[in-house]
């Protein structure tokens, strides 16, 4: 196959899993990493992956909202990782959000822990 067949397969795949596609390229174009947080209480924005540091005392990390668009400032299907670097048991690290996180309001996040959590557009789910 030459340049120009290989070419009409790829658009073809493309138009196939447009959906997917677009997903993927939304994701690795807004991807990012924060410096590691720690002792204090951070309201999270576009950060997409987040390092976690409760040795100096208790964190909590605040999600934004989970409603509205990325393309309009929102975070439906939005996805942050998040990463307990510590091991500092007496101190906690908390994932907590206004809207609900698989049905509650906060994640305590253990020693080592690493969490995902994605928009639907209403709520908060670990995947």
């Amino acid at each position: 196959a030459d340049a120009t067949d290989r070419a009409a397969v790829r658009t073809e795949f493309a138009a196939a899993d447009d959906e997917l596609l677009a997903l993927v390229v939304e994701f690795y174009s807004q991807d990012t990493i924060s410096g590691q947080i720690g002792g204090t209480s951070y309201s999270m924005g576009s950060e997409q992956i987040l390092f976690v540091d409760a040795s100096s005392g208790a964190v909590t990390l605040n999600l934004p909202s989970p409603t509205g668009s990325i393309e309009s400032g929102g975070h439906e299907g939005a996805m942050f990782r998040i990463k307990r670097v510590d091991t500092d048991e007496d101190n906690s690290a908390t994932v907590a959000s206004a809207a609900s996180i698989e049905g509650g309001s906060s994640i305590s996040l253990n020693c080592g822990a690493a969490i995902q959590v994605v928009s639907d557009g209403s709520a908060w789910w670990i995947i």
